[in-house]
């Protein structure tokens, strides 16, 4: 485990969040193999959440927001989801293995409630559910949510999304 540095803003978070940031470095990948990669996210994302009562993970793609949940469900039980993301991530299988272009369907195949706000692309754009009320909460917001002038590096990106003071604009109304 590393202290984060105080030079990138781990004082700010400390101040704004009441306690210690802790950077648990990284999750060792086994090339091409998403399912052993996710078990590995899930169990550290569990010994975390153990530790705290807020945790952030970032990096990667709808796959690791996968293990990320599974994690938090471990430790809290229920949980639920709300997905920012341009593009529905549901394609293929509700099954394992999980990808980046299914993982939001697997969740909810488990009964994880989800509410899927700003998709532009890719199938239907109808929220799971309205209803995230009692849940601890997984907030999950892919870069490509935001319009390509202020995200140009996506994978896929989709054009008219929302600026970054949109989203966390949304997030305060939904969680507050």
């Amino acid at each position: 485990m590393r202290y984060h540095s105080n030079e990138y803003g781990s004082a700010f978070l400390t101040h704004q969040f009441g306690g210690i940031v802790v950077d648990t470095g990284d999750v060792l990948v086994k090339q091409c193999n998403n399912t052993d990669y996710q078990r590995r996210v899930a169990r550290r994302v569990a010994k975390v959440a153990k530790r705290t009562q807020f945790v952030v993970a970032l990096g990667g793609d709808d796959s690791v927001s996968y293990g990320v949940a599974r994690g938090l469900a471990k430790h809290y039980g229920p949980i639920g989801i709300l997905h920012y993301d341009a593009h529905t991530d549901l394609y293929g299988s509700h099954k394992e293995p999980v990808d980046h272009s299914n993982g939001v369907l697997p969740l909810a195949a488990k009964g994880y409630p989800i509410h899927q706000r700003m998709c532009r692309a890719g199938g239907p754009h109808e929220p799971y559910t309205d209803n995230l009320n009692g849940y601890p909460l997984l907030i999950v917001v892919d870069m490509d949510v935001f319009d390509p002038a202020y995200s140009p590096g996506v994978a896929c990106p989709v054009p008219f999304g929302p600026t970054s003071h949109e989203v966390l604009s949304d997030i305060r109304e939904r969680t507050t």
